[in-house]
């Protein structure tokens, strides 16, 4: 009641007035007008003035400085503070409301097709904001499909997509697109529900709706996640009989559709939309219009189900470090090329083979074949040196002995500490090892990538198959490379909840592996971003001999913030406004060279709004004791709640893990949230004069568990994140 009555006066004293309202003195609106995005967040800095224009996509409009929440039937916003807008001739018509709810304020009403101009005005905080069409009621769950089977396709678009979506921190994305065919109704809104029952995060976009052969004025989606036993559980449908039993683990994440059809009559309509699925991972659309993980033996027909290189098979080619031979074929039996094995070694390193496309090092490796770039790449990094001064030869098979010493040099490359070399004298065909492939051999043998034929024989010049390799590649990654993988996830980090102590400063040099390290200060989180500079130029410069530098507001559109964020051993991120911190990041891809340089072994830190920045998610404090879940640059896979003392940041937190139930939330004050190498702990400065609090939750059949983590030892970082 308190909310909806703070809504009502504020809408009061900012006059909102329908299409019906008063109009004041034409206005000079710029030719140059951006057109408003409409569900997207924008960020106006403080005291500048932006103007936008919209063509109505709807009857009405909601326009708040907060994402659309949906509360019951209606959805709410806060006020977007000094915003008018105006028709094409500059008169100015009022504010356009921030809720949907007509029993809390009327809605702004808009003639569809019709264009309107928006004029934002931030004072000395910023402005946070968004355009968002009415949605009478929230999207129900479509339990039956909406009578759509048969008339669905899935088909598979693009592959290896980089694309950041908030809250995942995965931004390499293989993209499907569905297509659905049906006839609307007299309706005007339409909504509907698809499901996709998976054991990992999709993300959807694109949503389009053409009606008669042309577009609609209005069309999006939205996402949610639970597990699966929550959800199915509510369905009067359930998958069909070959699905029915969902594996633990797995969970129902829906599509949410929302169209506005101006049309008004019954009419031929098309939606689509586009999938982002984990590059490698497929999906089918099955029977029952649910879309499941398609199994391997299906994406290749000749990969038995129960074979022994099954699974093998299966993680290599979820993991796009080798592809199939041909539509659906993987040949697990043929032997592999050495071409195919260096091009398996370029996909595993993530390797830029841009810069090789120029470069023929050997006779035999023409320029702009498919494996040309992974050849030179593989000469270049001293991983081969060829058959001869000249030659390749990239369709020979693999031999056994041949792979032994690619994995050896590319160890090298790498810094991997390989084990001791074995005795190989059990063996009777020792003697038929080349010499120069002796010591890899053993290598591999105490390693226990390369196994024996038999007990006494090790073959080293028999060709190996791919089904052979795809084993060996899985050991080898398992075993030596997951654990120096440059990846988000494996970063150093330094979350501060709240403060800790000084020795926070001397933890973040400890990280850096470095004696003095160069320390990059990020102020966005203020309106003046050298705020709070001169403070850490004194803990980390006059104190303990570091170098530093500043990103500044003028940095951002130009190369200069890449070359300061690549310089960086350290970058420390400081508290404030997370909103304006985020958006600022945001605009010009910051926030993506943030995430390479976290990936590349930097140390990320920050407090408050400074740990909020690296999370999937974090809770941020706004206005009057209230809080919102704001997505961050998706470093750690986790919502990141700072000041977890505090009650009611902490049930805001709650309430997102219950809406999506494949995350987890760290609240922490008094301490930091530490990851390190693959693992965790909770850091507090020994003796500080206030306790640390650190509390991980997560959801457990649709109830929100606490687990208290507060603990100096480390800890694997999956046992966080699961």
């Amino acid at each position: 009641m308190k909310r909806r009555l703070f809504i009502l006066l504020l809408a009061m004293i900012l006059g909102v007035q329908g299409m019906g309202g008063f109009t004041v003195n034409a206005t000079d609106i710029p030719e140059d007008c951006e057109t408003i995005e409409f569900d997207k967040r924008y960020w106006a800095e403080p005291g500048e003035t932006y103007w936008y224009k919209f063509e109505a996509p709807a009857p009405k409009c909601v326009f708040t400085d907060m994402q659309i929440d949906p509360v019951g039937d209606y959805f709410y916003g806060w006020d977007v503070t000094s915003h008018r807008y105006y028709d094409e001739n500059g008169n100015e018509l009022g504010t356009i409301s921030s809720t949907n709810d007509p029993d809390v304020s009327e809605w702004t009403e808009f003639e569809a097709g019709k264009t309107y101009y928006i004029k934002v005005t931030a004072l000395s905080e910023g402005t946070f904001y968004t355009l968002s069409p009415v949605r009478e009621k929230e999207p129900a769950a479509d339990t039956e499909n909406e009578g759509y089977k048969g008339k669905k396709s899935l088909e598979l678009t693009e592959e290896n997509v980089d694309k950041f979506f908030p809250g995942n921190t995965n931004t390499k994305w293989d993209v499907y697109t569905v297509t659905d065919s049906f006839t609307v109704g007299a309706e005007n809104e339409i909504v509907s529900t698809d499901y996709f029952v998976l054991p990992y995060k999709v993300c959807f976009d694109d949503s389009s709706l053409v009606v008669n052969k042309r577009p609609t004025t209005y069309s999006s989606i939205d996402y949610t996640a639970q597990t699966s036993w929550d959800v199915l559980s509510s369905f009067e449908k359930k998958p069909y009989a070959a699905k029915e039993n969902i594996a633990e683990g797995e969970y129902v994440q829906a599509a949410n559709h929302y169209a506005y059809v101006m049309d008004g009559e019954a009419a031929a309509a098309v939606r689509s939309y586009k999938v982002y699925v984990p590059a490698g991972k497929r999906i089918e659309l099955a029977e029952d219009g649910y879309f499941y993980p398609l199994s391997i033996n299906e994406r290749f027909t000749d990969v038995s189900a129960s074979a022994w290189y099954t699974e093998a098979i299966s993680w290599a080619a979820e993991n796009k470090i080798m592809n199939g031979m041909g539509e659906d074929k993987f040949s697990p039996a043929t032997p592999l090329t050495r071409a195919q094995f260096v091009m398996i070694l370029a996909n595993i390193e993530g390797a830029d083979l841009s810069v090789y496309k120029d470069v023929q090092s050997f006779s035999d490796v023409p320029k702009g074949r498919w494996y040309s770039a992974a050849v030179e790449w593989a000469k270049d990094k001293g991983v081969t040196s060829g058959v001869s001064d000249d030659r390749f030869a990239p369709n020979d098979p693999v031999t056994r002995q041949q792979l032994a010493r690619f994995l050896c040099t590319y160890a090298e490359l790498r810094n991997i500490e390989m084990p001791a070399g074995a005795d190989l004298s059990s063996f009777k065909d020792e003697n038929q090892i080349a010499d120069w492939a002796k010591d890899s051999m053993s290598v591999a043998v105490a390693s226990g990538l390369v196994t024996g034929m038999t007990e006494t024989t090790l073959a080293p010049r028999k060709e190996a198959t791919r089904a052979q390799i795809s084993l060996i590649i899985k050991r080898f990654y398992e075993g030596y490379l997951r654990a120096v993988t440059p990846s988000v996830e494996m970063g150093n980090y330094l979350l501060e909840g709240g403060s800790c102590g000084y020795s926070f400063y001397d933890e973040l040099i400890t990280l850096s592996g470095k004696d003095n390290p160069h320390v990059l200060y990020i102020g966005m989180s203020c309106t003046d971003p050298t705020e709070g500079w001169g403070a850490i130029k004194s803990e980390m410069c006059t104190w303990r001999g570091c170098t530093t530098d500043i990103l500044l507001l003028e940095d951002l559109p130009t190369d200069t913030a890449r070359q300061k964020i690549e310089a960086a051993d350290i970058i420390y991120v400081t508290g404030g406004n997370s909103r304006m911190l985020l958006e600022r990041l945001r605009r010009y891809g910051t926030d993506a060279l943030i995430r390479k340089a976290a990936a590349e072994g930097t140390v990320m830190s920050g407090s408050s709004a400074g740990a909020i920045c690296f999370g999937a998610y974090g809770t941020s404090g706004i206005r009057d004791d209230r809080f919102e879940n704001i997505y961050g640059t998706g470093c750690v896979d986790v919502i990141v709640c700072p000041h977890g003392n505090e009650a009611k940041r902490v049930e805001e937190m709650k309430r997102l893990i219950l809406k999506d139930a494949t995350l987890v939330g760290v609240a922490i004050d008094f301490a930091c949230l530490e990851i390190s190498g693959g693992s965790y702990r909770i850091y507090t400065e020994e003796g500080y004069h206030k306790p640390g609090v650190a509390v991980k939750f997560r959801n457990v059949d649709g109830v929100v568990v606490a687990e208290d983590i507060n603990s100096m030892e480390w800890r694997p970082l999956d046992e966080l994140y699961n």
